[in-house]
């Protein structure tokens, strides 16, 4: 297909041919003759006429012609049969021997159209024709030739003949070349503030390239800026799910670019209908500091440092072990950084007291209340999170989200664009959740442990009883598998046992059949901490966890797993790797090719799956 002359203008190509293509391949195959539409022969004679079209001008070889019709095994007269097809095409196109349209030359045959014949030809004549006049800085006339590229689109280009392998290649380009003008054309469109013939012209589009993220940026404008916001959220919601499910990704630069804009223009109507003046915020909603927060120095001093600077991602993750002290870590935090979110710091916890996970209307209900957004709350929950992103966008607020489950709630409730930042514990690393920036707690060093263990029990101990008992509290902390939510769990139920000495304490803890039971004050259970988090697991990685408890309580290698668990060694890696994202097992670097070489399973955790195979497995606790 010839390009445009550099002295053609829009208005030149747009004025020739008024009476329009004599041949059309942008859609069902269409072909006139002396004005009259042209059907003759065969299916198979019909795909001859397309396959020649689609290389006008140029000579198809018959043999390809061949392969094109038959695939697979030609019949023997499959040559015969074609020059028959090219003879009753000739006639039906009409015309003497010399000035037939279909020659033969060179092995092979070639139709022989004029420019402007063919509907695919004045496409493109127009379509550059449009494109050059929107860079020249003339956007309507561009927008005007763009158009009418469009309007020769019939349907599916050659529709009745999408199942054809030898026509697959060009028929992709011609779909793709047909998108691409149409975003030029929905642009212009756009800028000369045309968004409803934008919306009117998206919809079959979209339907048919659901993840094509440009159309669907498009939309998501096209919506806004025809004043439906909502229905715009919508889109960019739907697009981000299908591209998570599908294709494992996030949107792309135009879809969140578009989807900012939206959020962008809610948040600055929210912010000049409640200015700070008249506003207030929530205030400071969280948790008092605990008293005897001990040691976590660096990784505080990183979190702080993460979600106070001015470029600061939305969402921070604290991710670790079930009872590593994420939520310990974030409350102390977020206390430390109150001056540097002026309007207000809140926390929020995203599972009921059982462990389960709440829904987003709950937690959106809360958070309406709590940070006393303006207005009244919408039934719907896209359109309350909606009116939730706006609020964010206009203010400079920490959010802190305890123990979220999974990415469907948080994408709800964390800032998608402006200075407010979102704190979030999280045993998973929620790998999900775009410009996020995810920080691990670990396990405490053991003497930062022991500190702990000393500041929790009562001050009533002399300094020479601390000492004698030094080892003791040692072998306790080391008990817990240093995992702070059981230090403190032993701290506390020591301080009940004032007759107890610590060595005696750390006897019963070393006893699996005692420990967990030892480790429950009042209506605080570790036992239900551990099995919240292994419900949280899909039912064949529960198994396959249940099954390792079976191991020493000492780091396995990928070797034990397999002959424990008796299966293939990539079975086992799908199940470590489960485990590892949720949160349960650890792993450290080996030295061969970077695989992890050791797993570490927290001792509690090994405790309570040796408890469960005595009850007949996890399912008991679902």
């Amino acid at each position: 297909m010839s390009a445009v002359g550099a002295t053609e203008t829009v208005e030149s190509v747009a004025s020739r041919s008024p009476l329009g293509p004599v041949f059309g391949v942008l859609g069902p195959l269409m072909v006139h003759g002396h004005g009259h539409p042209v059907r003759s022969g065969s299916a198979k004679q019909w795909l001859v006429l397309a396959l020649l079209l689609c290389e006008a001008n140029a000579v198809v070889s018959a043999e390809w012609l061949i392969g094109a019709v038959w695939p697979g095994k030609a019949p023997r007269n499959a040559r015969k049969s074609l020059q028959v097809y090219v003879s009753n095409l000739r006639t039906a196109l009409g015309g003497d021997e010399d000035r037939c349209r279909i020659r033969f030359g060179a092995s092979g045959y070639r139709i022989d159209v004029a420019p402007y014949e063919l509907d695919a030809t004045r496409f493109e004549h127009l379509a550059q024709a449009g494109a050059e006049a929107i860079r020249d800085g003339r956007t309507k006339a561009g927008a005007d030739a763009l158009g009418q590229a469009l309007d020769l689109w019939r349907g599916p280009a050659l529709r009745e003949f999408q199942h054809v392998g030898a026509l697959h290649v060009t028929l992709r380009r011609l779909t793709q070349r047909r998108l691409s003008v149409f975003e030029q054309w929905a642009q212009a469109q756009l800028a000369l503030g045309e968004a409803q013939a934008v919306l009117d012209g998206l919809e079959p589009l979209v339907a048919d390239h659901p993840a094509r993220e440009l159309l669907r940026a498009l939309q998501i404008t096209a919506l806004h800026r025809c004043g439906r916001p909502a229905e715009a959220l919508s889109v960019y919601d739907e697009i981000r799910q299908h591209l998570a499910r599908e294709f494992g990704m996030d949107p792309g630069t135009a879809v969140r670019a578009a989807h900012g804009e939206v959020i962008a223009a809610a948040g600055a109507a929210t912010v000049a209908a409640h200015p700070r003046g008249v506003f207030s915020g929530p205030g400071v909603i969280l948790p008092n500091d605990l008293p005897d927060f001990t040691g976590r120095a660096e990784e505080a001093r990183r979190t702080l440092q993460t979600i106070t600077r001015s470029d600061a991602p939305g969402r921070v993750v604290l991710t670790g072990h079930v009872g590593v002290g994420k939520t310990a870590l974030a409350i102390h935090t977020a206390h430390r950084a109150r001056a540097a979110f002026p309007d207000g710091c809140v926390m929020v916890r995203l599972r009921d007291g059982r462990g389960s996970p709440r829904t987003a209307a709950s937690v959106l209900g809360e958070l309406w209340r709590t940070a006393r957004v303006p207005g009244a709350q919408p039934a719907d929950v896209e359109a309350t999170a909606a009116l939730w992103q706006a609020h964010l966008a206009g203010r400079r607020l920490l959010l802190v989200l305890d123990d979220a489950r999974d990415e469907a709630v948080v994408r709800r409730l964390a800032p998608e664009v402006g200075s407010s930042v979102a704190l979030i514990t999280s045993r998973s690393r929620l790998a999900a959740l775009e410009s996020t920036a995810r920080l691990t707690v670990p396990l405490p060093p053991r003497e930062e442990a022991a500190e702990t263990f000393d500041r929790i029990v009562d001050a009533d101990l002399s300094a020479a009883d601390r000492a004698a008992d030094r080892a003791a509290i040692l072998r306790i902390v080391e008990s817990v598998g240093r995992l702070p939510m059981g230090v403190r769990a032993a701290a506390e139920r020591l301080n009940t046992l004032h007759h107890l000495p610590p060595a005696v304490f750390a006897d019963r803890l070393q006893d699996c059949s005692k420990c967990l039971d030892q480790l429950t004050v009042g209506d605080t259970s570790i036992r239900s901490r551990l099995d919240a988090a292994i419900r949280d697991l899909p039912h064949p990685a529960r198994r396959a966890l249940l099954d390792l408890g079976a191991l020493p309580m000492e780091p396995f290698t990928l070797a034990d797993v397999v002959g424990t668990l008796g299966r293939g060694a990539d079975v086992a890696d799908e199940h470590l790797e489960t485990l590892i994202e949720h949160g349960i097992l650890t792993a450290s670097a080996g030295e061969v090719a970077r695989r992890p070489a050791r797993f570490d399973l927290p001792r509690l955790m090994h405790v309570r799956l040796r408890e469960l195979v005595q009850l007949r497995g996890p399912d008991v606790i679902s």
